[in-house]
């Protein structure tokens, strides 16, 4: 997405609890407003400062926003990535040195529409809640394209291993969330959900998790059909993250809101082999990123996600639109460190990928 830099945003609180709506004239203003995670100092990239562009076919030239890679027991693996206009959806596989469409069906991608069938969702993060397709992809959306002005936020889930559309090529949500009413004012429609990820039940009971809609430790067993954990969905134009429990019948509740002690989210990521909680810049804040992590029971924020750890970007990373970021699994981890992909929303140099690594498990 193209960023209107300039304009006042809305800094918007959670609905439910007390809202609190501060007008800032720049990025620069919301970010100095960030209080305590300041503290935490900017640290270089944890890896190597090399960053390559990728060799890609069958992505678009611009609008790649989300990505999401997955483990599948090859060597590399897939990358998921989805474009926001048009709203495509991507299975790419390594084919030699480049990353290439996964067969004949995925040739063009799969278009997305809402579940009914129509509209183009304005898709701008991906994630698989599980490890395999069984829990299916999650997309966070910021408006329909085909009412551009009009904010909407929503949270889709689809099945790539069943599709189903109206149209060859094509994939309609089998689920979906219309977030929208959760906001008491809502974005403008350019600066609306960006990233999401997904934390699983275990990680968040065994780091003693609170419940923001109870006060209490977060219980999942007394939540049933919510996917097996916790949907994180960043606010752009706020810099805030948002955990939600999403359940099959279309509701949902609202468990955590966060600061990112960023200005603005581009993407989020959860590695589960470290217990970090990654939020991701583009060049609002010159790609920086930080880490958060659930803080010890003794802590007096503890059970709750805070900001750890701040990086800047790797050495070789142009300060360009990076959208999507999505970390390896340790499966992938060789000599110490394991690839991240990042995705260039305006692809700069014409490159929409590029691929730098980072240390396995690091903490």
């Amino acid at each position: 997405m193209v960023r209107r830099r300039t304009r006042p945003r809305a800094l918007v609180l959670a609905a439910g609890a007390v809202t609190v709506l501060v007008l800032a004239a720049s990025v620069g203003l919301l970010w100095s407003m960030r209080g305590g995670s300041d503290a935490v100092r900017v640290s270089a990239w944890p890896g190597p400062g090399e960053v390559a562009a990728v060799s890609t076919s069958g992505l678009p030239t611009k609008n790649v926003s989300g990505l999401h890679h997955q483990s599948d027991g090859t060597e590399a693996g897939v990358l998921w990535a989805v474009s926001n206009a048009p709203s495509v959806l991507y299975r790419l596989t390594l084919q030699g040195d480049t990353w290439r469409p996964d067969g004949a069906a995925w040739e063009q991608g799969m278009t997305l529409t809402y579940r009914d069938g129509t509209g183009r969702p304005d898709a701008e993060g991906l994630v698989m809640a599980g490890e395999g397709l069984e829990g299916g992809l999650y997309a966070a959306t910021e408006r329909d394209n085909d009412r551009p002005d009009h904010s909407s936020l929503r949270v889709l889930r689809f099945d790539p291993a069943h599709p189903s559309g109206r149209a060859a090529g094509q994939l309609a949500a089998v689920q979906e969330w219309d977030l929208s009413a959760d906001f008491a004012l809502l974005p403008d429609s350019n600066q609306g959900l960006e990233g999401i990820a997904w934390v699983p039940d275990r990680a968040l009971v065994s780091g003693s998790f609170v419940d923001e809609s109870t006060g209490g430790r977060y219980a999942p067993g007394s939540r049933r059909g919510h996917g097996g954990g916790v949907f994180f969905v960043s606010l752009e134009g706020t810099g805030l993250i948002y955990g939600y429990l999403l359940f099959q019948d279309g509701t949902y509740r609202r468990v955590a809101t966060i600061d990112s002690g960023l200005p603005v989210v581009a993407g989020l990521d959860y590695d589960a082999a470290s217990g970090w909680l990654w939020a991701a810049c583009d060049d609002a804040c010159e790609g920086e990123s930080t880490v958060l992590t659930l803080r010890s029971r003794g802590a007096l924020d503890g059970g709750r996600f805070a900001v750890t750890h701040r990086f800047a970007r790797p050495a070789g990373m142009p300060d360009t639109s990076n959208e999507g970021f999505a970390l390896t699994s340790r499966v992938e981890c060789s000599g110490g460190v394991k690839p991240v992909y990042w995705a260039d929303d305006v692809a700069l140099h014409g490159h929409v990928l590029r691929v730098g690594a980072i240390e396995c498990g690091s903490r």
